[in-house]
């Protein structure tokens, strides 16, 4: 079965899309605002890139309107590689 990671997402993000590190896991930034699903299209896209997978194989499974958000990433992926560790 495929892998959940808990992130937090930064929508609307001057800073523009990226992925960091803090102390729970990863945290997403966007450009998108919160609405009508760009954020949550805006965050695969992001996690597909820094996976290198494809963006069909990341799936919001929960937190669809938060901020919080449970994500799939495809089996294979050490996610202990980008988080050392900090997954739940």
């Amino acid at each position: 079965m495929s892998p959940l990671i808990r992130i937090k997402v930064k929508p609307h993000n001057a800073a523009g899309a990226g992925v960091d590190t803090d102390s729970h896991g990863l945290v997403v930034r966007v450009k998108a605002l919160p609405e009508k699903g760009k954020a949550n299209l805006e965050v695969r896209r992001v996690l597909a890139d820094f996976f290198k997978v494809a963006i069909k194989e990341i799936e919001i499974k929960s937190g669809f309107n938060s901020r919080n958000k449970t994500i799939r990433i495809p089996e294979g992926i050490d996610i202990d590689r980008y988080l050392g560790g900090k997954h739940g």
